[in-house]
């Protein structure tokens, strides 16, 4: 088990791009199907990394 995974932090590269938040109870997913995730502590609206497509795909990443 990982010390993220014991504190309840995401991995730092699915941390909010906009403020840095890694704690999971603060990064709440928006919808499965496009893996957007809204972060509480900033209200940004952002992709993961991990859940991004691969190729060519639209980058989601956005202010709201």
């Amino acid at each position: 088990m990982t010390v993220e995974h014991e504190l309840n932090l995401v991995e730092p590269e699915a941390a909010c791009p906009n403020c840095g938040e890694r704690r999971i109870d603060e990064l709440v997913w928006q919808n499965d199907e496009d893996g957007q995730v809204r972060c509480a502590t900033c209200d940004f609206v952002y992709i993961p990394p991990n859940r991004r497509p691969a190729e060519g795909g639209d980058d989601h990443d956005q202010q709201s």
